[in-house]
């Protein structure tokens, strides 16, 4: 799980797929556990898939989450349309996902 609450699932067949709690999205990220490694240890795929900057910019000013936290945004970037690091702020990670939940859920709903 990243510190924004995104999931990394390894499938059956060794891929890892990546669901997005910010914005609501479900993608295969790599094929194997080997490219999966080799992607996470890349600049520019933390910077895109971790928020790697973001979180350097959270701890310069003392946001830190501990265990069981993770970062999250009010309101959420899919209702603000944007990640506003402004926004960012601690939650507790089931908190955190059943906000998430319910944004996706209702926008689903008004379709």
């Amino acid at each position: 799980m990243s510190k924004f609450g995104d999931w990394f699932l390894r499938r059956s067949d060794g891929g890892t797929d990546e669901f997005s709690v910010i914005e609501g999205t479900y993608t295969s990220v790599a094929s194997t556990p080997e490219e999966f490694s080799s992607l996470v240890n890349s600049q520019e795929w933390q910077e895109h898939h971790l928020l790697s900057l973001q979180i350097s910019q959270l701890h310069e000013r003392g946001i830190i989450p501990q265990s069981g936290q993770c970062y999250g945004f009010a309101p959420h970037p899919a209702l603000s349309g944007r990640i506003d690091i402004e926004r960012a702020m601690l939650f507790d990670i089931g908190v955190w996902q059943h906000i998430c939940a319910q944004v996706f859920i209702q926008s689903e709903s008004t379709k």
